[in-house]
């Protein structure tokens, strides 16, 4: 044991430990064309998605009007 270390106890030892240097940080953007082909592919995809179900709902906004006075006339014939 080196002799410039005796006496110490464990925590003075832990003291004189030097700090893990911290890694590189990580890009998070694509790196590749594909990547951003493919987020564009989705994106499309959502748009096209919700334009179908908006035009569905608006599609069918006759059947909802009719069944709400459906329910507005009860059992009178």
């Amino acid at each position: 044991m080196n002799p410039e270390f005796e006496g110490l106890n464990l925590v003075e030892l832990l003291d004189l430990l030097e700090p893990v240097p911290q890694p590189a940080a990580i890009s998070m953007t694509p790196q590749t064309a594909g990547w951003i082909w493919l987020g564009l592919v989705v994106v499309v995809f959502l748009f096209l998605a919700v334009r179908k179900a908006i035009r569905h709902h608006r599609a069918n906004a006759y059947r909802r009007a009719a069944m709400s006075e459906l329910a507005g006339v009860g059992d009178d014939a």
